[in-house]
């Protein structure tokens, strides 16, 4: 159902998830690096791309985005608040290391927002706080979540960014929380944990001066 790709500079989990019966497929967060990688698993598992799904838009979570545009030929899907920073790389004040091409569409998603990848059901999270337009893509049937940054296994996304906003962070990673326990979690970074593993979630502010 999901394969993770670990590549780029700062060792980004790009995901691949995919519907094993129809081999429906979507990318989530095409780091530096990682067509290569994603070619091999789609031609090992007869899959079929049909989108390119964005957590948030910094660059080490887009940096083979227009790369794996191209390639693939597919519609890239992202909150609206981060599509500017897609289209227009940098605007968002952080410089990436590699220069990052632009795309020259990207289409919305909202809150609640159901995606359907063959069998599958993707169902759209707007959780602010580490940017504006920070998603996170939880396959309720299944009891999957790819949190992007807005959570780690016992951390958070960064707030000293210039895109972070502390208290917006808190009210998502609340509203996370009331996720069912046995919740897989999928990171942006690091190793996969669950909902109920990440207790501090509830009372999410003893994380802030960590961060």
């Amino acid at each position: 159902m999901y394969e993770i790709i670990v590549s780029g500079p700062v060792s980004t989990n790009t995901i691949l998830l995919f519907c094993p019966k129809t081999k429906q497929a979507a990318i989530v967060d095409p780091s530096f690096g990682s067509l290569e990688k994603i070619q091999q698993i789609v031609s090992e598992n007869h899959l079929h791309i049909s989108m390119i799904l964005i957590t948030h838009s910094h660059w080490d979570h887009v940096l083979d985005l227009a790369k794996v545009k191209l390639f693939y030929n597919v519609d890239v899907f992202a909150h609206k608040d981060d599509i500017p920073n897609l289209l227009d790389p940098g605007s968002d004040q952080l410089r990436a290391p590699i220069p990052m091409e632009k795309i020259d569409a990207c289409k919305q998603l909202t809150h609640n927002q159901i995606l359907p990848l063959g069998q599958l059901q993707i169902k759209v999270l707007h959780t602010p706080g580490h940017t504006p337009g920070s998603l996170c893509f939880y396959l309720e049937n299944q009891q999957v979540l790819i949190s992007g940054d807005t959570f780690f296994k016992n951390a958070i996304g960064r707030l000293d960014l210039p895109t972070a906003r502390k208290e917006k962070m808190k009210d998502s990673l609340i509203m996370l929380s009331k996720l069912p326990p046995k919740t897989l979690v999928v990171p942006g970074h690091g190793p996969t944990t669950t909902i109920e593993k990440e207790s501090w979630l509830k009372d999410p502010e003893k994380q802030f001066s960590l961060n």
